[in-house]
């Protein structure tokens, strides 16, 4: 008997086999989706933390003004803790190639045991190509970094202070012979940082033997920590198993050494946000395109044990137990969900962080993705789909075996008539003809089919318009930042000891520069700020000229436009900010100052800001918190000339000054950004096309469904006289106006998706762009429609084939 039974399942799958690969497909990409993008940010991680423990990435870094001598070295050895210690030196130099000006940061190499079972050989380079250096004279330069000059093996660097100072001075050697390209930890980004020389910007690195190096002291030393290997880089595990030992090298140093952990490295930093944003993107988006899959197949098993009515009383009148006939259909069910499940983790766990990282690869120089199995992933993506397709199929057919079998095995009495809205409305409903009226009655008859329909389609158009709206929002950042909130172009940072009598001075001396359009002098100090409900690090901002300020940032609300302005009785705060301290203008928030005073402030604006979080203020309300004279140490200039060279050559004339510490400029870090963006925009296109073809297995599920469930209604039209062209049009006219609807309820639900995706997503020194484009609408919407087409002219071969008989056939 139970084998008759499985026979019968067997046949089920092969007789419905197109609604059978429709669900496997469904929950394929369900898992795949849901169970890709999660484990996407965490192998991220993990391939960052086996690349830094292959070479042996420093733990901590110490710097000292004075240096650091052996007696220093002798006490940091002393230290039971450490597992490993180079002492070392590095320098910015000037290099030219091709009659490009570079900065290169110049790394030293221990002098001797350059080999991988050192523990002392703290951020070993990976060799791409040639060798390390092992005669006077020779280097290795980093991969691919030096964009403005082509840098060969072979080729010969010749270096410069590019201070007043002789280059003899720190080197032996002032020309150095590349015999090898390498990679290495300590950059994994292309950006190396910048300089108070040259254009301000380290170019590239190069690392030579200490040998070359003329050393009276070291200027920091490298420290590995025993057992940090074991813990993920990335986790609070580690950054609370390297604090003891952070905190005791403080003590050791006596105040006069500078212990810096990991995350004063940037590319650490910069790599670990960018997995954030992967993982924050990751928090929604595929739990909603999971639910939409399951619901799918959740409708798509409840309408097929509807149809099997007659089979269901067939096999209860032979004496078949309602367990034993409720298992064909949960065997069916779970047939297809769990081969859909293995199949989605198979290429969920591949092909998705695959692709991210490798989008991310043209920022980061990293090894191939170190793929791990979640088994927590795994579980609850495959015990979702599993569970939730078998429990529809026994809910479904526990209703139905609560009837007799002589009840079952006729089809459900038809429901009893009734108009509908527009037949109450004749001025309408005598223009219908008869197609246009049978149509109409069909759809607001059955509004289970409805429902279901409408639903599963706006489920997919939802996600399609979130996608495309994620995209929207993430160039917004770039497009309003740095298009409409910054105006200014350059900032430049003094000297802490200069008085304000030479700054002014410098200033002036700056300013006669023809570049420079306009120019304010600001004071920047970091602190935290709080209310009652959270604390935030916050950049303060205080312009030594407010009237002008708006020249040079354009304070406005973001939601009505307004300019914004300084008050003496009171602060500027940005919107991120404001809205993760949960406050509103009018409220009071506290400064904390150093000494654990908190000083009370209120908020009379709020200024739109996409990066970074910032207080403005007045220089009389900022001496009246920190009761100290302000001092200005940078200012901010509008150019005239924006261009690289420009920038460059300008950055290397103020950079002359001595008193002047650092030059930047906007459109680096706008370049940044829209580096960063057009990795993250890859992963936005991976869930636009995985939301695009869900809509197209839905879509053809629910078509394939509703033909199924009407194949005696559509026989008969054709015995009635229909052809085949009026046969489809019978049924695509209902399809289009379900699947129009499902588009229309779609959009409005992929704007509320949107907004909750943007709002859970945002990291918190940073705010996404809040609007989604028309044209994102339309591509939504275009893509539903284009997809729900071409499952109409596949379905248009089945409707063609539709056997006439049936019709013919009696129920009884």
């Amino acid at each position: 008997m139970k084998n008759a039974l499985l026979k019968d399942t067997f046949r089920e799958i092969k007789k419905s086999f197109g609604r059978f690969v429709s669900i496997f497909a469904i929950v394929t990409l369900g898992v795949a989706f849901f169970a890709g993008i999660k484990a996407a940010a965490p192998d991220m991680r993990i391939t960052a933390d086996k690349y830094y423990d292959d070479y042996n990435f420093m733990d901590l870094r110490l710097l000292s003004t004075l240096g650091f001598n052996e007696d220093d070295i002798d006490k940091i050895k002393k230290y039971e803790n450490i597992e490993g210690i180079f002492p070392t030196s590095s320098m910015d130099v000037l290099t030219t190639i091709n009659n490009n000006e570079l900065v290169l940061k110049i790394h030293a190499l221990p002098k001797n045991n350059l080999s991988n079972d050192n523990k002392d050989y703290i951020n070993r380079p990976k060799i791409v190509e040639g060798r390390l250096p092992e005669n006077p004279g020779e280097c290795v330069i980093g991969k691919g970094d030096i964009r403005e000059a082509d840098v060969k093996i072979g080729s010969k660097l010749k270096i410069t202070s590019g201070t007043n100072d002789d280059i003899s001075k720190s080197f032996k050697i002032d020309e150095f012979q590349v015999v090898g390209i390498v990679e290495t930890p300590y950059y994994l980004t292309f950006e190396k940082g910048t300089s108070n020389i040259g254009n301000g910007r380290v170019s590239n690195f190069i690392m030579i033997s200490e040998k070359d190096m003329e050393i009276d002291c070291y200027k920091e030393v490298l420290i590995t920590i025993k057992d940090a290997k074991k813990l993920n880089s990335f986790n609070k595990k580690y950054e609370d198993f390297i604090l003891p030992s952070k905190n005791s090298l403080e003590d050791i140093g006596e105040s006069k050494w500078y212990v810096l952990d990991r995350n004063s490295n940037y590319s650490f930093v910069d790599y670990d946000g960018s997995a954030d944003r992967v993982s924050a993107i990751a928090q929604v988006f595929p739990l909603f395109f999971f639910l939409v899959a399951a619901l799918v197949c959740l409708t798509t098993m409840t309408r097929m044990v509807d149809e099997q009515r007659i089979n269901i009383g067939t096999l209860k009148a032979l004496g078949y137990s309602k367990l034993a006939i409720a298992s064909k259909y949960i065997l069916y069910a779970a047939f297809a969900s769990i081969g859909g499940s293995i199949a989605g983790i198979a290429i969920g766990f591949t092909v998705f962080p695959i692709v991210i990282v490798d989008a991310y690869s043209m920022l980061y120089t990293l090894p191939p993705v170190i793929l791990k199995f979640d088994v927590l992933y795994a579980s609850i993506a495959t015990l979702s789909a599993v569970l939730i397709t078998t429990l529809a199929a026994f809910l479904a057919c526990n209703k139905e075996l609560i009837e007799m079998p002589s009840l079952l095995m006729r089809p459900k009495a038809p429901k009893e008539g009734k108009r509908i809205l527009l037949e109450r409305i004749p001025f309408i409903w005598n223009r219908f003809n008869f197609s246009k009226k049978v149509t109409a009655r069909n759809i607001f008859r059955y509004k289970k089919r409805f429902f279901m329909t409408v639903i599963g389609i706006a489920g997919c158009t939802a996600l399609l318009l979130a996608g495309f709206g994620i995209k929207d929002s993430i160039e917004a950042i770039v497009e309003k930042q740095f298009g409409e909130v910054y105006k200014y172009n350059m900032t430049i940072g003094f000297d802490s000891n200069t008085d304000m009598q030479n700054q002014e001075e410098i200033i002036k001396e700056v300013s006669k520069n023809r570049e420079i359009t306009d120019y304010t002098s600001i004071k920047t100090k970091n602190v935290d700020v709080s209310s009652d409900e959270a604390t935030e690090a916050v950049t303060i901002i205080v312009p030594k000229y407010k009237n002008k300020f708006n020249n040079f940032i354009d304070l406005k609300s973001r939601k009505n436009k307004e300019e914004v302005e300084i008050q003496e009785d009171g602060i500027i705060l940005t919107e991120k900010a404001a809205k993760q301290l949960k406050v509103r203008i009018g409220d009071t928030i506290y400064i904390d100052k150093e000494e654990n005073e908190k000083v009370p402030v209120k908020i009379r604006g709020i200024s739109e800001q996409y990066v970074m979080n910032y207080v403005y203020m007045t220089d009389n309300l900022y001496e009246k918190i920190f009761k100290e004279e302000i001092k200005f140490n940078k200012m901010f200039a509008i150019l005239a000339d924006k261009s690289k060279e420009s920038e460059d050559k300008l950055s290397k004339d103020i950079l002359k000054e001595s008193k002047v510490t650092s030059v930047s400029f906007n459109s680096l870090s706008e370049n940044s950004f829209k580096e960063t963006i057009s990795s993250l925009n890859y992963v936005v296109l991976i869930m636009i096309i995985s939301a695009g073809a869900l809509a197209f297995v839905v879509l053809y599920n629910l078509t394939n469904v509703n033909i199924s469930e009407r194949i005696r209604e559509i026989a008969t039209i054709k015995v009635l006289g229909f052809y085949d062209n009026e046969v489809s049009a019978y049924v695509y006219r209902e399809n289009f106006v379900l699947t129009f609807i499902g588009t229309l309820t779609g959009l409005g639900l992929g704007v509320l998706l949107h907004k909750f995706i943007m709002i859970t997503a945002e990291p918190d020194n940073m705010m996404f762009g809040r609007n989604i484009d028309f044209m994102s609408f339309l591509y939504a919407s275009i893509l539903t429609l284009a997809f729900a087409s071409i499952v109409n002219f596949v379905m248009y071969f089945k409707l063609k084939k539709t056997p006439m008989v049936e019709s013919l056939k009696s129920v009884d």
